[in-house]
């Protein structure tokens, strides 16, 4: 064979490596657009077989030889009919551009090796071949058989020499280059396909690890994170690269560094573990988590890193302790309620009783065990008391309520009022009862008391002989006596009506209403109004008084008071009459009025001589009062001589108590010098709270040392109070005010009051507080001590005098917060 053919064919084998490369890249570059990947390809193979055809060996002028077969044939196997299509195009087109007389075979070699190439293409999709090697080889034997057989297109002197020079090493090298062009394609397109298998995976792995529910978490031989997920980064309240990196040991608590050294012993053992822990998170806060951890190994056994999955358990755990909270809660007032709490099995015997057994049955809750329940039910209930639970039994009833009363060892009976739960097995029958049970006698004693008081207020309204009815806050009728269900006979019966309703025939009240006037003022209204129709009582004088809540104040609703007082209308008319008459007969003396003139006169200048007489004696009452005022003053300036004269006495001296009363008697007599001199100052007329307020503290603080001081604040406020209530405000200002000099300086040398005023609608409220040690606990107690005697004049004062109330609380201090009607 010519050794130029040969180096020739060599080269044309040799381009197909490019190609294999070249087709490769296009395969990675475009495997997701497969119509532009297709495209490209053809157009590789094309531009190849261009590339073959352009380094051909002539056998004849026009006659020439190449590789073009080859890469057409691989193009249609493994690129399929399009990339066949578009290569032998361009193929072709480039060898009908080179001519000769060969070009009528050159296409046809184009043709058949695309054709072979799209066959083989399907056939491959459609069988799976085990021997690769042996499909590429007869695929390009088949492919080169029918390329000779073009050869018989040419003319047959040609045909014959071409077959003679050629059929040898196409035979031998075109089928190897196939071969070799189809394993390196195959080799690398399923190289291709294996990197795309593996970067799915790995996509599918990270999503699915990302969009799990537990956090996965991975770290090196170090315990440095080399992997996290969105779940375990917004579990610790990272985003994931910033957990990249970070070691473990940055989220465990000091706490818990002994109990995680374990656990990783056991990973660096190659152990799997389970186990609950709490993680630092980022913003400082732990988080309980359950971590099923793995290790990794080397070859060599040694420990190589771990992963752990991740669940977040604080919702858990919280609600966990939580359970044991409300289980210590329920087992602390089970044990300390003074109700009765109990349990019964099948045959009602006690299988649980709380502490209060011993108040109710006078035995303890072991004593009580596997006792039956009904024998400390009272023998007078204890038979009806069996036949309702028989009831409730057959009806399978799983909650009842109701009443009797239990004997206790010693003979005491109790009212108790039971709430009871039954619980039924698969049998229906009763497994357990569980019964709560409250002492209710002291109820029982006030309903008894509560029905004798309705019987005897009922009496009472009746026997009243005008009309008498109650109403609620609505103007609902709630009791009316026989005089009004007489009078209103015809609207019987009265009792849940509106009172507009039933007494005036009308929708709404009438204007103005004395009832509503009432409730509105909380002071009594009057007015008088129509009587029934049809009734003899053609006039009622309708009195309203408020009623008022005795705990809250509040008014609940109104008593009417009703009188008739037709004879007293008539009596009225009649005086009209009279007085029309009076007038007819004032008209008729007109003249006698004019003469009367003068007189009249006379008796104005003796009126205005009585008038300067009484300004006279105004002024001399001015005089008056300023001199009861002074001898009032001296009067207690004397009895603090007197007091202090006795306290010097041989009788009194060495007596701490009584020179204690002294002190404070001495202060509430200055109390009240400087109110008794503010109001003579004033005339006795409205005195502002903020220089009461002033003027009292300032008199009280006068006999503290002189190394010692009382600092005081004072709301400034314009609000007014009168001369009586000025007066009683002053006792208690005074009383608190020593009481702040006597505790808060007791070991200090400055104390601080502060006074704060406000008006609250129709109250005035008044909070007095000091930087001191605060109240006593006897105070809040209400138990009877000797220094509270001052704190029960303060009461008695607010309570009674003033009509308010007042307050005591530790406040950084003592503080005391007094509300009463203001009536300046």
């Amino acid at each position: 064979m010519n050794p130029k053919v040969l180096q020739q064919l060599t080269s044309n084998a040799a381009l197909l490596l490019v190609l294999s490369l070249l087709y490769i890249q296009i395969v990675r570059r475009w495997q997701n657009k497969i119509l532009i990947g297709q495209i490209l390809k053809g157009c590789l193979f094309g531009v190849v077989s261009i590339g073959v055809m352009m380094s051909p060996f002539h056998l004849l002028p026009g006659l020439v030889f190449d590789t073009r077969s080859v890469v057409i044939s691989v193009g249609g196997f493994f690129g399929g009919p399009i990339v066949a299509v578009i290569s032998v195009l361009i193929a072709n087109a480039f060898r009908v551009f080179l001519g000769g007389v060969g070009a009528l075979t050159g296409v046809l070699v184009v043709f058949c090796s695309a054709g072979i190439g799209v066959f083989f293409y399907y056939y491959r999709k459609q069988r799976k071949v085990k021997n690769r090697a042996l499909q590429f080889y007869l695929f390009g034997v088949l492919v080169h058989l029918v390329m000779l057989l073009c050869m018989l297109s040419l003319p047959w002197p040609v045909a014959q020499k071409a077959l003679k020079n050629i059929s040898i090493p196409v035979m031998l090298i075109y089928p190897l280059a196939t071969v070799f062009l189809c394993f390196l394609i195959s080799d690398n397109e399923s190289k291709v396909k294996a990197e795309q298998l593996f970067r799915e995976s790995q996509e599918r792995y990270r999503r699915i690890v990302d969009t799990a529910n537990e956090g996965v978490w991975e770290v090196d031989q170090s315990l440095t994170t080399i992997f996290a997920n969105r779940k375990l980064a917004r579990l610790l309240g990272y985003e994931p690269d910033e957990l990249i990196g970070k070691n473990l040991y940055d989220f465990i608590l000091p706490e818990d560094l002994d109990n995680f050294e374990n656990s990783m012993l056991m990973r660096r053992q190659g152990k799997s573990g389970s186990f609950e822990r709490r993680y630092l998170r980022k913003d400082g806060q732990s988080v309980w988590v359950q971590v099923n951890a793995s290790p990794f190994l080397d070859d060599k056994g040694n420990f190589d890193g771990a992963v752990g999955m991740v669940t977040d358990i604080t919702e858990r755990k919280q609600q966990e302790e939580a359970l044991k909270m409300s289980e210590e809660r329920y087992r602390e007032i089970i044990e300390g309620t003074k109700n009765l709490v109990t349990e019964v099995d099948r045959k009602g015997r006690l299988t649980f009783v709380n502490e209060a057994s011993r108040y109710v049955f006078g035995l303890s809750p072991q004593e009580c065990i596997g006792r039956l329940a009904f024998d400390f039910i009272h023998p007078d209930d204890r038979e009806e008391t069996m036949a309702q639970f028989g009831g409730w039994l057959k009806h399978k009833k799983k909650h009842v309520t109701f009443e009797n009363r239990q004997i206790s060892q010693s003979g005491k009976v109790k009212d108790m009022l039971w709430s009871i739960n039954f619980r039924f097995d698969e049998n229906g029958y009763m497994a357990s009862a569980k019964s709560i049970a409250r002492d209710i006698t002291e109820r029982k004693l006030a309903e008894k008391a509560l029905k004798k008081s309705e019987s005897f207020l009922s009496a009472t309204i009746s026997s009243i002989q005008d009309g008498v009815s109650v109403l609620d806050h609505g103007l609902t009728i709630i009791k009316a006596n026989p005089i009004m269900e007489q009078w209103y006979a015809h609207m019987m019966p009265l009792q849940g009506k509106k009172c507009h309703i039933c007494y005036r025939s009308a929708t709404e009240p009438f204007k103005p209403c004395p009832s509503l006037r009432a409730l509105k003022s909380g002071q009594k209204e009057s007015d008088v109004v129509p009587g029934p129709e049809g009734s003899p009582v053609e006039w009622i004088e309708l009195f309203s008084y408020p009623i008022h809540d005795p705990e809250s104040g509040a008014i609940t609703g109104v008593v009417e008071f009703l009188r008739d007082i037709t004879e007293q209308k008539k009596a009225e008319e009649e005086l009209r009459r009279h007085r029309e008459h009076l007038e007819e007969l004032v008209q008729e003396r007109t003249s006698e009025l004019q003469k009367a003139n003068a007189q009249l006169k006379k008796e104005i200048n003796e009126r205005r001589r009585v008038e300067e007489e009484l300004r006279e004696y105004a002024q001399t009452q001015k005089v008056l009062v300023r001199e009861v005022n002074h001898r009032v003053k001296n009067n207690l300036t004397a009895i603090i001589s007197m007091l202090h004269m006795k306290e010097d006495s041989q009788e009194v001296k060495g007596h701490n108590g009584f020179q204690h009363v002294l002190s404070e008697l001495e202060g509430r007599i200055n109390g009240l010098l400087t109110i008794h001199s503010l109001l003579s100052a004033s005339g006795w007329r409205p005195l502002k709270v903020t220089e009461l307020c002033r003027q009292v503290v300032n008199a009280a603080s006068k006999g503290i040392p002189t190394d010692k001081q009382v600092k005081v604040k004072i709301t400034p406020s314009e609000i007014k109070i009168n001369s009586n209530q000025a007066h009683h405000l002053t006792m208690i200002i005074n009383e608190l005010t020593t009481n702040t000099i006597k505790y808060a300086l007791k070991e200090r040398r400055e104390a601080a009051i502060e006074i704060a005023i406000e008006q609250q609608e129709q109250n005035l409220r008044l909070v007095f507080k000091d930087d001191g040690p605060g109240y006593p606990d006897h105070i809040f107690r209400q138990t009877s001590e000797v220094d509270s005697v001052g704190f029960e004049l303060i009461k008695g004062i607010t309570t009674k005098s003033l009509g308010g109330n007042i307050t005591f609380a530790n406040n950084g201090g003592a503080q005391a917060s007094i509300t009463f009607v203001n009536k300046p």
